[in-house]
């Protein structure tokens, strides 16, 4: 199934300490702050990684912990508040919930987060410290078998996960595998069922919002919402490989569908919407901005970009060159007066996010040219240095 099918399992019973040791560390190492309204959060399924606005929750697959990356402090350290704890059995929290972790967000007062377990999937709630957790809605998986294929209900989120207005709205693409007549038991090829759902975070009910399509592949991303609308892309022609997609929006009070008229190369992946502006790449074009108000487009690039990162004081994208014999990454920031300014080739510091003063990412750098997440002050940044602080190794 190429590289979409991830086996998941889940550990509901660490979730509140998880959540009770966030909180913590929010006060005891970044200081007490005054609380700041949060009507919403959007998680990013492509990083593996929780952003606050004090700092950074993400996993650490070769340490096998889950740590925290303080953006005030610029320390980073496993998630976990036993005293004494060494970090190396499931009796640490930041050890056993490493690779066990769904996604979650936050509205208002409350954390939200999606976990599988072996028969069902839920959502829960619980206070910012980890207290009063409850199940909102559980979700049983559809396991059947039909001429032949199995669809083992295993879902797989593609794109953003947006909660907003007490819903959570995310793409999730069903497995259906078919099994190897020649060896009993074991699946291969196959196809994904796919919608865009919404969650009411209340009643815990499910609701469809596209026709469910099955295609080789995931047909739905999210992008994110603008005022009303839930903008997402659709896969419109698997037959070619030429694998183009549509960019949508839904409105979300009437649930009418239109068409933006903007093809995008992203399949797997979501674009970039940064208030009212969409960051896409067109085929045979390059990267694209649109702005959803007016209506205008206009050229970044003429190649195609990905990592951008579109805020008001820092628009970068990133850029590949597969001609030579290795991969060439380059890193541009985008001036108002159109031009492209190279920061990166060669070693490269590929950003995800900006965090305040700092932008988090991914750095690679001569000799080992490995890809390991990293952050790095703004002004090194625009400067183009390399003296970024790496999280997470590579080994």
């Amino acid at each position: 199934m190429g590289g979409y099918l991830r086996k998941r399992k889940r550990i509901s019973r660490f979730m509140g300490v998880l959540l009770a040791a966030v909180f913590c560390m929010l006060l005891c190492h970044c200081g007490k702050k005054e609380e700041t309204e949060q009507t919403g959060s959007i998680c990013r399924d492509y990083d593996h990684a929780g952003y606050t606005a004090e700092g950074m929750v993400y996993q650490d697959y070769d340490a096998g912990l889950v740590k925290y990356l303080d953006y005030g402090t610029e320390a980073f350290y496993p998630l976990c508040v036993k005293p004494n704890c060494l970090h190396n059995s499931d009796e640490c929290v930041a050890k056993a919930l490493c690779g066990e972790i769904r996604f979650m967000g936050r509205l208002e007062d409350k954390w939200y987060y999606y976990q599988e377990g072996e028969t069902e999937a839920a959502f829960h709630s619980c206070d910012l410290d980890g207290e009063n957790d409850r199940v909102i809605g559980t979700y049983p998986y559809e396991e059947s078998k039909e001429d032949g294929i199995w669809n083992l209900g295993r879902g797989d989120v593609w794109g953003n996960i947006v909660f907003q207005d007490g819903s959570c709205f995310l793409a999730m693409g069903i497995d259906n595998l078919e099994e190897d007549p020649n060896n009993p038991g074991s699946f291969s090829g196959g196809s994904s069922t796919c919608n865009l759902y919404r969650y009411d975070l209340e009643t815990g009910e499910r609701e469809a919002l596209c026709p469910e399509k099955t295609m080789e592949i995931p047909c739905y991303v999210l992008w994110g919402i603008y005022k009303n609308q839930l903008i997402y892309s659709e896969l419109l022609d698997e037959e070619s490989r030429k694998r183009v997609s549509g960019i949508r929006k839904l409105d979300l009070e009437t649930k009418e569908i239109s068409d933006l008229g903007l093809t995008a190369r992203e399949v797997l992946g979501a674009g970039c919407l940064s208030e009212h502006l969409l960051l896409y790449n067109e085929p045979d074009i390059g990267l694209m901005e649109y702005d959803l108000e007016t209506g205008e487009k206009r050229k970044i690039s003429k190649d195609y970009g990905s990592n951008v990162v579109w805020e008001p004081e820092l628009k970068t994208f990133t850029t590949v060159d597969s001609s030579e014999e290795e991969y060439v990454y380059r890193v541009y920031q985008y001036m108002e007066e159109g031009e492209c300014h190279l920061l990166y080739e060669g070693d490269v510091f590929i950003p995800s996010a900006l965090a305040g003063d700092l932008v988090i990412g991914h750095s690679a750098a001569a000799p080992r040219f490995m890809y390991e997440k990293s952050f790095i002050k703004k002004e090194d940044f625009l400067a183009g240095k390399t003296n970024w602080t790496v999280i997470v190794e590579t080994e």
